[in-house]
């Protein structure tokens, strides 16, 4: 699919052009607005990752887990998006318009906390403080050195995602989104410990529309890796598909290496 608008959005100042990875699914992302119906949400979306972009840059979004790779976090963000305007599409036209552009704004941020799951130091021993500035107003001051924070835990990522909202959410915007994000969020994150009543239906919708796109968009990565993972067999791209099976006999456990997946890490 392609998005027209998107196009003319973003000739002009679009971060991305030279990574075709991230521009593609931005696109993707778009081009699904118009298909389902929100013209209307392509230049928020675009404004959305045009400041995402400052604080993630080319982070990945997990260490091992999905989309770990540069560039991970806002690819994984925008296919997030995609699904969640796929799937709730239809719930989403009896909402208002408020609520459209929290689902759009939760989806492309639900893991922006993993920000505060890296390390960046420049030369000088001075760690970058995203609630302070942005990934690229710290990478302006010279090199930097990148690790994983140790000790990080599964999903602290998730309860610190809140702090970011105000800093992430464009000017024009904060007052339209912000409460509507911060209880999808709420809902999101207290979404077994907290009764249908407590917010209201709208952010339990909201927050169960983007748990079920975040999953499939990582289950989406991992099938990409494991299929990219296959060597071409000596018989040549055009052998039928039972070429490329494993002959283990029936019963037979089939031992995999490699880092294990299971874990968010």
């Amino acid at each position: 699919m392609r998005s027209e608008k998107w196009s003319e959005l973003t000739e002009h100042r679009w971060p991305f052009k030279n990574h075709r990875e991230v521009d593609e699914a931005c696109r993707r992302t778009a081009a699904r607005m118009e298909h389902e119906g929100f013209e209307d949400l392509v230049a928020f979306f675009a404004s959305l990752v045009a400041r995402y972009a400052q604080w993630t840059w080319n982070l990945p979004a997990s260490e091992r887990h999905h989309h770990a790779f540069p560039f991970g976090l806002i690819i994984h963000g925008a296919e997030t998006v995609e699904r969640a305007v796929a799937v709730g599409g239809g719930t989403l036209r009896a909402f208002a318009p408020e609520w459209h552009k929290a689902t759009v704004a939760f989806a492309l941020y639900h893991d922006c906390g993993r920000v505060f799951d890296v390390e960046m130091t420049d030369a000088s021993g001075r760690v970058w403080d995203p609630l302070q500035q942005s990934l690229l107003q710290f990478c302006r001051s010279g090199p930097t050195s990148f690790r994983w924070r140790p000790g990080r835990g599964l999903v602290g990522h998730e309860y610190r995602s809140q702090r970011l909202f105000p800093h992430l959410l464009p000017d024009q915007w904060v007052a339209e989104v912000r409460k509507p994000l911060d209880d999808a969020w709420y809902a999101y994150f207290h979404r077994s410990r907290l009764p249908l009543d407590f917010l209201g239906v709208y952010p339990y919708c909201v927050a169960g529309i983007v748990s079920w796109a975040d999953q499939r968009s990582a289950q989406a990565d991992r099938l990409r890796r494991k299929m990219a993972a296959r060597a071409v067999p000596e018989a040549g791209a055009d052998a039928p598909v039972c070429y490329y099976l494993p002959k283990t006999p029936t019963r037979t456990p089939v031992h995999r290496t490699g880092p294990s997946i299971g874990g968010d890490r």
